[in-house]
């Protein structure tokens, strides 16, 4: 689970969990939509449910690792600044998760490019 997580969602939604069990849920498109999403916190994790602090995913599709032979061009979530980069990152990992009720309940599937 840790490392930085990203996803093709319209609002390019992402999620970086370190090894501290600390996480972001973020977004960093500047669209109306996608400025007030974003959440951080302590992550636990059950059979069925990650949290970030007090908001609650569902998963819909549990992480598994993919063979890395599909990639992507962009730059990774904590990079800094964001715009103006771009490196060739394989995706490792994949896992679809259902935002919360009180968060919009949109489905989001997200691909591992950063493992930490």
């Amino acid at each position: 689970m840790y490392g930085e997580w990203i996803s093709d969602s319209h609002c390019k939604m992402y999620l970086i969990i370190d090894k501290n069990n600390h996480g972001i849920y973020s977004s960093h498109e500047i669209d109306n939509e996608c400025m007030n999403k974003s959440w951080s916190g302590t992550v636990r994790y059950t059979n069925s449910h990650l949290y970030f602090g007090h908001t609650k995913f569902k998963f819909e599709k549990k992480p598994e690792l993919l063979d890395g032979t599909d990639s992507v061009y962009k730059c990774k979530p904590s990079a800094t600044p964001y715009n103006n980069c771009g490196v060739k990152y394989a995706k490792t990992a994949t896992m679809t998760l259902k935002n919360s009720i009180f968060h919009s309940s949109e489905v989001i599937t997200y691909y591992k490019i950063v493992d930490y």
